[in-house]
């Protein structure tokens, strides 16, 4: 007999562990989904109700053991209630991570796909704006300057042209240029300079408005792609939200900079509307009531039923509720 109630209570504690292990793992990364891969909220949650209901249920098992045969005392159903309560909480964090997982998965797959394509877009066309302008202003700057040499009485107008926009050479620059044994690699100094500038303020962009250590666009866009790719539970929620934030801020600042600098004359072809889509991965209930079905019933329903299995095993005295 004891031998029996020794092995009944092994396999107690073998189906809590289990049904605890389940819950704490598919609750905890449901609560990445949801707070958008935030760890700070996640966590707690996910610990605090899995140890509170493993405390619960320990206590419904032994009032079930001890059971008096007027039935169960008015505490064991108060905390039953809080079990209820905690135990809807947790159900909706188990059924979120599994409508991800199972339902969602690819669809968010080839979101993450977009935004990474939106963000590689943004720093390539950069390039390739700031690359035209500053290739067409060497050759107009060059082309200016052999008619400054050349032509002295069209000077004044000249270099009337090359103070203003988009040239923005000072007359010491130009008389230095102009100077030059070489003009065309003194130009080319100048334009190398002005090409730093664009490079400096990408990197400005990538780095410190996002305050990480980027040493390029293409590093980013590999370390995001590995992630949504492999499916990093870990990363996802919060790749999806830092790609949304790029394709915003990283548009903006660098577009208004190459506006700035090019007199108006170049941008950066780019419509945030088209890779800044929303997933559901942050929307429990509406991806639940998405895939709602006998899916999402059995989902709980198994989950509830891992949870209280302890308490279905145990012995109790067969007088009384």
């Amino acid at each position: 007999m004891n031998s029996r109630n020794e092995r009944l209570k092994i396999i107690i504690i073998g189906t809590q562990a289990v049904g605890l292990i389940v819950t704490l793992i598919s609750s905890f990364i449901g609560g990445l989904y949801i707070f958008k891969g935030e760890w700070l909220y996640a966590v707690p949650i996910s610990i605090i109700f899995v140890v509170s209901i493993y405390y619960l249920v320990i206590f419904f098992c032994r009032e079930k053991e001890n059971r008096r045969k007027k039935g169960y005392p008015p505490i064991f159903f108060y905390l039953f209630g809080l079990y209820a309560i905690m135990s809807i909480v947790l159900s909706f964090f188990v059924l979120h991570f599994y409508n991800v997982e199972m339902n969602e998965k690819q669809e968010i797959q080839s979101n993450g796909t977009n935004k990474i394509n939106g963000v590689k877009l943004i720093y390539t066309s950069y390039d390739e704006q700031y690359n035209d302008f500053l290739n067409k202003l060497e050759a107009d700057i060059n082309s200016k300057i052999t008619s400054y040499n050349n032509y002295p009485n069209t000077r004044i107008s000249i270099s009337n042209d090359l103070l203003s926009a988009p040239y923005n050479l000072d007359q010491v620059s130009i008389n230095s240029i102009a100077g030059s044994t070489s003009p065309s690699n003194a130009v080319k100094t100048n334009i190398d300079i002005r090409r730093q500038g664009f490079i400096n303020h990408k990197q400005k962009i990538l780095t410190n408005e996002n305050k990480i250590n980027l040493s390029s666009h293409e590093e980013f866009i590999d370390e995001q792609k590995n992630i949504i790719d492999n499916w990093d539970r870990l990363q996802i929620g919060k790749s999806l939200n830092e790609l949304n934030e790029r394709i915003n801020k990283d548009y903006v600042g660098l577009n208004n900079y190459l506006i700035d600098k090019t007199n108006n004359n170049y941008k950066i072809d780019f419509e945030i509307k088209n890779y800044i889509n929303q997933t559901l991965m942050d929307k429990p209930l509406i991806l639940a009531s998405k895939h709602f079905g006998i899916g999402s019933i059995l989902v709980v329903l198994m989950f509830q039923l891992l949870i209280l299995l302890p308490y279905f095993l145990t012995r109790g005295r067969m007088f009384g509720f």
